[in-house]
């Protein structure tokens, strides 16, 4: 069983790992370079993406406990392991695009644009821990969960604003689907490695 503390720093970094990975920001970045828009406009924009994302994966932990466990009564205890599984799949998705993509030269896909609004199934099993343990503890880790998950993708904005961005056009579009299953594939060792029930 994790303490509070626990699930909270758990919360945070899975929050911040899953955010990192460009398929979240390098699509909003080319749109607000495109579009020319002011870093207020563009941090707000970050802001309401990283809201979204955070609150679908509320929605998903929700449905998946409630699902879960009127399927099957011992669900709580192989949550870890179908959110490591759902993430591992989503990157070898992703590597399979990256593929795709040096084969055709196709540069950026729609897989990125789709994944930045996608619900991170890594969460789900922290939240269950948490609501296992007390709704107080449920609220706090969904608080830090959004808060984190907004904070990283507005942060990553502004270090793409401050040259993260130049870095990754020398590693190319090409590449952005490794990264992002790279990204998912640590994620999701994270989840399963990290202490649970």
């Amino acid at each position: 069983m994790l303490s509070p503390i626990a699930v909270y720093a758990t919360v945070a970094t899975i929050a911040v790992l899953h955010m990192i990975a460009p398929d979240h920001w390098v699509p909003l970045t080319l749109i607000s370079d495109a579009r020319k828009y002011p870093p207020r406009k563009k941090y707000a924009l970050s802001a309401g993406i990283g809201s979204s994302h955070a609150l679908l994966s509320i929605i998903l932990a929700v449905a998946v406990l409630v699902g879960g466990t009127l399927i099957y009564s011992n669900f709580m205890a192989i949550s870890t392991y179908l959110a490591a599984s759902l993430l591992f799949i989503v990157a070898l998705y992703f590597a399979i695009e990256g593929y795709r993509g040096e084969n055709t030269g196709s540069g950026i896909h729609s897989s990125s644009l789709l994944a930045s609004m996608v619900p991170d199934p890594a969460i789900v099993p922290f939240l269950l821990i948490a609501y296992a343990d007390s709704s107080t503890e449920l609220y706090v880790s969904i608080i830090i969960f959004t808060v984190a998950t907004i904070a990283s993708l507005i942060a990553v904005i502004f270090l793409a604003s401050k040259g993260l961005k130049a870095a990754m056009e020398k590693v190319g579009p090409d590449k952005y689907d490794y990264l992002t299953a790279a990204i998912l594939l640590l994620t999701g060792l994270f989840v399963l490695l990290s202490p649970n029930f």
